[in-house]
């Protein structure tokens, strides 16, 4: 799994910073969206594709034998 998660840090489809900012430095989209100068409505998107992308994958995970 590990693999995989790295594959899609790589590949651009996991943004690890949003991931850092989000959860584990705990700001707000708002913050996050002000230090990026961008709208927080653009940070939700990232963030709910991001979340979906790796529900998607430990669902597989968690699906294997």
């Amino acid at each position: 799994m590990y693999r995989e998660i790295q594959a899609l840090i790589r590949h651009g489809s996991v943004n690890l910073s949003l991931l850092q900012a989000l959860f584990f430095e705990e700001k707000t989209e708002r913050q996050y969206a002000d230090e990026l100068g961008v709208y927080r409505n653009a940070v939700h998107v990232r963030k709910m594709k991001v979340l979906k992308k790796l529900r998607s994958l430990l669902e597989g995970f968690i699906e294997q034998p």
